[in-house]
């Protein structure tokens, strides 16, 4: 239908020009006003002046302007009420205890609060601390280290606020995502456990102590009354526990949760010295003997107080043993005797006479036995019972016998007197198979003592007839000799060794002779002499 066809619109009663006119003021009215709208000049229309239906047009769509404003507002205030009310939610739902979805070990925490989740976690995780109890054994023996020993426990205070700031951290929009994440995911947190590891030290200390023993060296004791002469002892094991290895079994058995008895296998401790090389290092190496002849008591008593005291030595190896110092001063003090003793090329009675005869055949065993001498030295006088050259004499405080133990084994000296001999024998590691030493003397020359001297003996002194006399000093043939240490191998010589060259001086003899014919025809006394050294 056209316009013109449609009747005339009343508005409450108005006559249509009343009703066009008020109808334009309300268009008027209801469209807002143009800015910079042009004049007339400018061959503008304004807007009063433009057609109805432009205004009605105009009118029309601001009204739907406005209700789509109004629908777009409407249905932001719609969802985003919907929102605030679903955060609202979330953000209330975990009440006063902490959000659906948390866990700690096994414990599920939605809406518990801290105090009772910290007793739940307790009570759930007592047994398993009380697990973590460390045993040990070695052998028949046992140890045990208690979780309160070494102050066990779990980091559970630590995970409940860990726990309790998940959904809680952020502006609101972070929160609800990680709330919604929480109850649609969950998240679980895990204790650990710790300890006191200065406690575990000093506890596995303890047990290293109790299990560690020290090797036990084989010993040997000398004891020349015994028919074998020593005494030997086997050696033993021993063990030692290593204490960062211990250690870091312990650890794995704690941080693994572990509760497996940890079964210890200490170290073996060898010894270094076993009875198989005391055994082969205790043999005789050397047996010497020096005869004692017509010595006198005194004599034999002064040799047997100077044997005792080498007799059970021990001479270590790179030990050097001086006689003086071994025996010290001889004199009746010392428990020494009065005996024939050297002294200005002639022999008087004298403390400790035949000492030398003691150093002498310590000296030859030395020397048998391929020790090392640092000092030794000859009489004044030749001896009756070695070769010239193969003595050593001593005096206190100014001649001595030195040696040294060269080898890389303790020797052991045994002294004694037996049968009318000073018998030295000296034992420890073995000469080579074979191998021997001996000592050689070459006397390359000899001066014919001076013809002896004879003393009348007017004072009778010594003797006091004709028919007796009285020898004061022996006379001695001078002698120059060389001693030598040989080694022989099967009897064949391999070297030779300078030990010394002595010079014994010659000794005129002097012999008293009575003056006083004897009355009667009286059987003369045989003449006397001094006992040697």
């Amino acid at each position: 239908m056209s316009d013109s066809s449609r009747p005339p619109r009343r508005q409450f009663g108005l006559e249509p020009s009343e009703a066009r006119s008020s109808q334009r003021q309300i268009q008027d009215k209801a469209l807002p006003p143009r800015r910079n709208a042009p004049n007339r000049e400018q061959g503008h229309q304004p807007r009063e002046d433009r057609p109805d239906f432009q205004r009605r047009a105009e009118l029309r769509r601001n009204r739907r302007r406005r209700g789509r404003l109004l629908a777009i507002g409407a249905a932001a205030l719609l969802v985003l009420g919907f929102f605030t009310v679903r955060m609202v939610l979330d953000l209330g739902s975990a009440g006063n205890g902490f959000y659906p979805g948390v866990r700690i070990d096994d414990v599920d925490l939605g809406k518990m609060q801290r105090t009772e989740a910290a007793s739940q976690l307790r009570a759930v995780n007592a047994p398993r601390l009380e697990a973590l109890t460390l045993r040990f054994s070695f052998g028949e023996r046992s140890w045990v280290i208690p979780p309160e020993q070494i102050s066990i426990r779990a980091n559970t205070d630590a995970l409940i606020e860990e726990a309790w700031a998940l959904g809680r951290e952020g502006n609101i929009f972070q929160r609800q995502a990680e709330i919604r994440r929480l109850r649609s995911e969950g998240e679980t947190l895990h204790s650990q456990i710790s300890y006191d590891e200065s406690a575990l030290l000093a506890a596995l200390q303890e047990i290293k102590a109790a299990v560690d023993t020290p090797a036990v060296d084989a010993t040997v004791s000398f004891d020349t009354d015994l028919e074998d002469r020593f005494r030997i002892t086997r050696e033993q094991n021993g063990r030692s526990m290593d204490l960062d290895t211990l250690r870091l079994q312990a650890k794995r058995q704690l941080e693994n949760g572990f509760t497996e008895t940890i079964e210890l296998q200490p170290e073996t401790i060898l010894p270094t010295v076993l009875e198989e090389t005391l055994a082969l290092n205790t043999k005789r190496i050397v047996r010497t003997t020096t005869e004692l002849g017509s010595s006198s008591e005194e004599r034999i008593h002064n040799v047997k107080t100077a044997l005792a005291k080498f007799n059970g030595l021990v001479v270590q190896p790179g030990e050097e043993l001086s006689f003086n110092k071994v025996t010290g001063e001889r004199g009746l003090a010392q428990g020494y005797k009065n005996a024939g003793v050297i002294q200005d090329d002639e022999i008087v009675d004298g403390p400790g006479g035949g000492v030398c005869q003691v150093s002498t055949t310590l000296y030859q065993a030395v020397v048998k036995a391929g020790l090392q001498v640092l000092k030794s030295s000859k009489h004044s006088l030749t001896v009756s019972y070695v070769e010239p050259g193969t003595d050593a004499a001593v005096a206190w405080d100014y001649k001595d016998f030195v040696f040294k133990n060269n080898s890389n084994y303790p020797v052991f000296i045994e002294g004694r007197v037996s049968n009318k001999a000073v018998v030295i024998a000296i034992w420890g590691h073995p000469l080579e198979e074979g191998v021997s030493y001996e000592i050689v003397n070459e006397v390359y020359e000899t001066i014919p003592a001076p013809e002896t001297e004879i003393i009348p003996d007017t004072a009778a002194e010594f003797v006091t007839y004709t028919d007796e006399s009285y020898i004061k000093k022996k006379g001695h043939d001078g002698v120059r000799v060389r001693s030598y240490r040989v080694e022989k191998k099967n009897g064949e010589e391999l070297s030779r060794e300078l030990l010394r060259d002595d010079y014994y001086k010659e000794i005129q003899g002097v012999h008293y002779v009575g003056v006083t014919p004897r009355p009667g025809g009286a059987t003369p006394k045989p003449s006397s002499t001094p006992k040697p050294n």
